[in-house]
């Protein structure tokens, strides 16, 4: 089990392992699929709306045109500048993150599976039909900035299949005890959260639609959340960056450096990161002096490398 106060911050390589894609890759398919798929989407569907769907297939051309044109890396911050492509561009994150889903991904690959090795951590202790009950005091905050929810997928469907004879309603109340915040949203809640689509499952125009709102920019984070997750970084003795890019905006968003607090340590994977940027980011977390250069380690590696060396 994991004893400490352990928060883990998720960028966008935490969940590539998974087949979601990175910032980079994400721009790519918008960039020069995202038209296309939307059309297809829409072809042969009958849709009753007062506004024209097929509209928003030209808007995706503009969309994909401008995103491309602006050189810039991330479409948050795209949409952030250019709030009139905000429903289409979050249309096309929706898309492209629901595409990514598959519900055996989880297998194909141990090795780079931080999923399968954190959770085998966390109920390390068990040998009990009655353990699972001791699942939810694994002190483990999740901040994400991925919209995909993969991790809620894989936690409460590996739960359950441990503990078969147990109730859905006991398994997702540990589960539940294990906060997991989407700093800019998520495309839905899984149905034992009340969404309404399962994992995996394929999807139609509307639902798409439907759920863009879940999205969110950079502008429209909500400041009670924030307020949660500044918290569970003050509270914080281990803090791990996995597969996090160390944007600055982003690591603003949620209150660093001034959050951590006084005797932390703070571990982070740098896959491709050279060893100026490696300097550049210590010297960032450490600026306020709250901690010192030597409890930031940052590795070229990933994931699970990351954790089997420092968790």
């Amino acid at each position: 089990m994991i004893t400490n106060n352990t928060v883990f911050i998720l960028g966008a390589g935490a969940s590539s392992s998974y087949g979601y894609p990175t910032g980079a890759e994400l721009r790519r398919r918008i960039c020069s699929e995202y038209a296309t798929k939307l059309n297809n989407l829409l072809t042969g569907n009958i849709i009753i709306d007062d506004n024209n769907p097929f509209t928003e297939v030209h808007e995706s051309i503009k969309l994909a045109t401008a995103f491309r044109e602006s050189d810039i890396k991330s479409i948050d911050r795209f949409l952030a500048i250019n709030p009139e492509f905000s429903d289409i561009g979050k249309m096309a994150i929706a898309m492209l993150i629901l595409d990514a889903e598959k519900t055996d991904i989880f297998r194909d690959n141990l090795e780079d599976n931080w999923y399968f090795y954190l959770y085998n951590k966390m109920i390390d202790t068990f040998t009990t039909g009655e353990a699972y009950k001791w699942f939810g005091v694994n002190k483990i905050t999740f901040i994400t900035f991925n919209y995909d929810r993969s991790l809620e997928y894989y936690l409460f469907s590996r739960l359950k299949s441990l503990y078969y004879k147990i109730s859905d309603s006991e398994i997702i109340e540990q589960i539940n005890k294990i906060p997991i915040y989407h700093v800019y949203g998520q495309v839905d809640d899984l149905p034992w959260q009340g969404g309404n689509k399962q994992y995996g499952s394929t999807y139609k125009y509307n639902d798409i639609h439907s759920i863009k709102d879940r999205i969110k920019v950079i502008f429209e984070r909500t400041d009670t959340e924030i307020e949660y997750i500044r918290a569970a970084i003050g509270q914080a003795e281990l803090i791990y960056f996995l597969g996090f890019g160390y944007d600055k905006i982003n690591m603003k968003a949620i209150g660093l450096p001034e959050s951590i607090n006084a005797g932390s340590k703070v571990f982070g994977t740098a896959f491709e990161i050279t060893e100026k940027e490696k300097r550049d980011i210590i010297t960032y977390l450490t600026s306020t002096g709250i901690i010192q250069r030597p409890d930031v380690k940052l590795r070229d590696c990933n994931c699970v490398e990351l954790l089997k060396e420092y968790l």
